[in-house]
C-alpha cells in the first residue's frame, strides 16, 4: 500500500511538472478470458458501477439477438477497447445543438486540463470563454466524464457573485482543429480579463510584492466562493492562483477594486449527504504544490483540504512563488508534501507588510485538518480584516 500511495503521488507530480495530459484510470475492468466470454464492459465507469449494472448471465446467442444498449460494449468487442478509434467509443453527452444555436468558436485563449482547450466564443450575442473538448482520436472516455462531472457540479452550485458564471453547454460538429472539422463539446463560462497567476507573475518580474490592501479584497471574495461551495457539499479540489479570475470595470486592473471569481470545476467533487468522514474523497487530484498532507498521504479528506489550498494561495500571493518552492526535485517535493510543513520566505518582512494575511495563512496551514478554520470562519476573519484596514 505504501508503494502504491507513493507511486500515485509521483504520478500526480510528474503530470504537473511535465505539463502533460496523461490518461487517468477511472475504473477497472477484468480482461481475463472468462470476462471476455461472459461479461459486458461499461466504458469509463468505476468498478462499483460495473458490478451494480451487471445482470444475470444469459446464453451468448440470445445476447447477440438483442439490440445494443447505449454505453455498453458487448463482450466480443472488448478487445477493441485496447485501441479505440474515432469518437464512437466515447460516452455521449446529451447537449443542445450549438450549430443550430449559432454557436461560434474563435481564437484560442489557453489550454485546460483533461484535453480541453479554452476559446473565445459567442452564442446568441453573448461573448464568453468556451471550454472545448474535441472528440478526436486523442480523447479518452474519462476526459468526457470529467467534463460531465464539471457540468453536474456547475448545476449543483448555481450562481454566486464569487464564482465564474456558467452560461451553457453545447455540442458542435463544426469545431476546426488542424484544418479539419470535428465534433466537440463546449462549456460556456464567463470571460474575465485575467487570472491571479498572471498578475503574480508580472509582479514577480517587477519585483513588487503585493500589499495587504491588494490581497485582502481578493482573498475575501474567494473565501466567500468556498463558503458557497461547501454549503452545497462541493469540494473544489484545485484551488490555486490560476483558477482565480479577475475582472475590472476599467481598462487597467486595480487589485483593491477588482472582482475576483473562483472557476474551473473540472476536478471538483460533490460529497454526498454530509461533510463528514463517511462522505469524503480519497483520490489525490490537486496540483501537487497545493496538496494538503492528508491528500498526499492518500487518506480520507474533506473540505479542510480546500482550506489548506487557500493557505497555500495566501503564501503564494505574499512570496510570489509556488508553495514549497519552484526548484525542488520530485523526491524533495514528495517529502515536503508528506511532511505537511510550509515555510513563508522572508516571514518577518511579510508580517510587517501584511500581518492579517499571515495570521489567516497560519491558521489554514495547520497539519491537522481539524485544527483549520471552516470556510465560514475564514470568511468572517477576512471580513473583519477588510473592515479594519479600510
Amino acid at each position: 500500500m505504501m508503494r502504491l500511495r507513493d507511486n500515485m503521488i509521483r504520478a500526480a507530480i510528474r503530470q504537473f511538472c511535465c505539463c502533460c495530459c496523461a490518461k487517468k484510470v477511472t475504473g477497472c475492468v477484468d480482461l481475463s478470458q472468462e470476462a471476455k466470454e461472459d461479461a459486458a464492459v461499461f466504458v469509463g465507469k468505476p468498478i462499483e458501477e460495473l458490478e451494480a449494472n451487471q445482470t444475470e448471465k444469459e446464453p451468448r446467442d440470445k445476447v447477440q439477438e438483442e439490440p445494443q444498449v447505449p454505453g455498453v460494449v458487448p463482450a466480443e468487442s472488448v478487445e477493441s477497447l485496447a485501441a479505440p478509434r474515432g469518437s464512437d467509443r466515447l460516452p455521449v453527452l446529451e447537449l443542445p445543438d450549438g450549430d443550430a444555436c449559432g454557436l461560434q468558436i474563435f481564437e484560442l485563449l489557453g489550454r485546460g486540463a483533461s484535453g480541453c482547450r479554452v476559446h473565445r466564443c459567442q452564442e446568441g450575442g453573448r461573448i464568453m470563454a468556451g471550454k472545448v473538448l474535441p472528440l478526436g482520436p486523442a480523447t479518452f472516455p474519462d476526459m468526457v466524464e470529467d467534463l460531465e462531472n464539471e457540468l453536474s457540479v456547475l448545476k449543483v452550485v448555481g450562481e454566486h457573485p464569487a464564482l465564474v458564471s456558467f452560461l451553457g453547454a453545447w455540442s458542435t460538429k463544426r469545431f476546426v482543429l488542424d484544418k479539419q472539422e470535428q465534433k466537440a463539446y463546449v462549456v460556456g463560462i464567463e470571460l474575465c480579463g485575467t487570472n491571479l497567476e498572471d498578475v503574480l507573475q508580472k509582479r514577480k518580474e517587477m519585483q513588487k510584492p503585493l500589499e495587504q490592501s491588494e490581497m485582502l479584497p481578493i482573498l475575501n471574495q474567494v473565501s466567500k466562493a468556498l463558503v458557497h461551495l461547501h454549503r452545497h457539499r462541493v469540494m473544489h479540489r484545485d484551488l490555486k492562483a490560476g483558477n482565480v479570475f479577475l475582472c475590472s470595470s476599467g481598462e487597467e486592473l486595480d487589485l483593491p477594486r477588482a472582482i475576483a471569481k473562483l472557476g474551473d470545476f473540472g476536478v471538483a467533487k460533490a460529497i454526498a449527504k454530509r461533510l463528514e468522514v463517511c462522505s469524503r474523497a480519497q483520490t489525490p487530484v490537486q496540483t501537487p504544490h497545493f496538496m494538503a498532507p492528508e491528500v498526499a498521504k492518500q487518506s480520507e479528506y474533506g473540505p479542510a483540504a480546500d482550506i489548506w489550498a487557500f493557505g497555500c494561495l495566501m503564501l503564494q500571493m505574499m512570496q510570489l512563488s509556488l508553495p514549497h518552492g519552484e526548484d525542488l526535485t520530485l523526491p524533495q517535493l514528495e517529502e515536503a508534501l508528506l511532511a505537511g510543513t510550509l515555510q513563508l520566505s522572508q516571514r518577518e518582512e511579510a508580517l510587517e507588510r501584511s500581518p492579517r494575511v499571515v495570521a489567516a495563512m497560519d491558521r489554514c496551514l495547520q497539519k491537522d485538518p481539524m485544527a483549520r478554520p471552516t470556510a465560514e470562519e475564514l470568511s468572517q476573519e477576512l471580513d473583519d480584516a477588510v473592515s479594519a484596514t479600510c
